[in-house]
């Protein structure tokens, strides 16, 4: 903060977290300390997610395989986390829509659903600002 007559400095670090055939569908969580983040992404073609644990002074990885493989050959979907960050949701338009309880101290994914009727183009998915709700959209239609 002290650098460039007081107005700060940016620091630039190249470092690898997470060196892999990574599928994209990154998001982040807040973890439950309310100081650090969880930040996922998963490896393509796995049910394999990374997830990364971003405090202060560090970053540690942790990796878990859940749910069903993903065929991420569409490139089109979206991952996301509930509002209160005890859910995560990940749509794509070739292998369907999951939902898993996601635990904010350990880091720990459980309990996923999985459902392959809505396997189309997909569009994202979220959640309503309750936790009540997700929602799956498309090209062309919205799912609640």
């Amino acid at each position: 903060m002290d650098g460039n007559g007081g107005l700060g400095d940016v620091v630039t670090c190249r470092k690898d977290i997470v060196y892999d055939t990574l599928g994209g569908y990154l998001t982040g969580v807040k973890h439950a300390n309310g100081r650090d983040w969880w930040i996922v992404c998963n490896e393509s073609f796995t049910n394999k997610y990374y997830k990364i644990l971003v405090t202060p002074d560090t970053m540690m990885v942790s990796e878990q395989q859940i749910g069903p493989v993903f065929d991420t050959t569409s490139w089109s979907g979206q991952s996301n986390f509930s509002n209160d960050g005890n859910w995560y949701a990940r749509a794509d338009a070739t292998t369907g829509v999951v939902v898993m309880q996601f635990d904010r101290c350990t880091g720990m994914f459980s309990n996923p659903i999985h459902d392959t009727m809505l396997t189309m183009q997909f569009g994202g998915v979220g959640f309503s600002s309750n936790n009540k709700f997700m929602y799956v959209f498309t090209w062309l239609d919205l799912y609640q």
